[in-house]
């Protein structure tokens, strides 16, 4: 049996490299998730009974911002999910400065804005 170390990957792998990242990503994002609903539970717990769950809610709290640094920490091994990277690649499809900032804007818009009007559904 052996384990894997992502840092220790050999970047030139290229596309292997990036879908083995892209998928440990969704992972930690669906566990993410799941520690969310739980949240959301004691939340419900607290608003409809009256009963204190900070004791519960903190720990699940905890594991929460640990998994949003260890995304950080993932995300950071490829270039390609980087937001430097990604906007420089926006910028360099431009004729003009004027288009370089409309490009970068919209590049912003893809990654944080959803729906037509920007709001989020």
């Amino acid at each position: 049996m052996w384990a894997l170390d992502l840092l220790q990957v050999d970047t030139s792998l290229g596309p292997y490299q990036y879908d083995l990242v892209d998928l440990a990503r969704q992972v930690v994002c669906n566990v993410a998730m799941d520690v969310q609903n739980l949240m959301g539970v004691e939340y419900q717990r607290f608003q409809f009974s009256g009963v204190n769950t900070s004791a519960s809610v903190i720990p699940v709290y905890g594991a929460l911002l640990n998994m949003i640094n260890d995304l950080d920490a993932l995300l950071a091994t490829n270039v390609n999910f980087l937001l430097g990277h990604w906007l420089n690649e926006a910028r360099a499809w431009a004729q003009s400065g004027d288009d370089a900032d409309w490009l970068e804007f919209n590049a912003r818009n893809q990654i944080t804005l959803w729906g037509p009007n920007g709001e989020i559904s």
